[in-house]
């Protein structure tokens, strides 16, 4: 698993949100779907109407998010 940051925005009411959102996955399309499934769950948003206007492979040490950490370095089986 490797460490990404998606940026972007979603449509949450009226409004458009900013957001940057860290992910573990096997590839960039993964990452992507991660993305898509997180945001859709959490926040009820359609794929339809989230923006992603960056996605960026990490190193290990520009991880911020504690869980993605602890994924990449082996702690969780996926």
């Amino acid at each position: 698993m490797k460490p990404y940051r998606i940026s972007g925005t979603f449509l949450m009411g009226d409004a458009w949100s900013p957001f940057k959102k860290e992910v573990a996955a096997k590839d960039q399309v993964d990452a992507v779907k991660r993305l898509y499934s997180d945001l859709g769950s959490k926040h009820r948003v359609k794929r339809r109407n989230i923006r992603i206007t960056a996605v960026e492979e990490l190193e290990e040490d520009q991880v911020q998010d504690h869980l993605v950490e602890f994924i990449i370095k082996g702690g969780a089986k996926e």
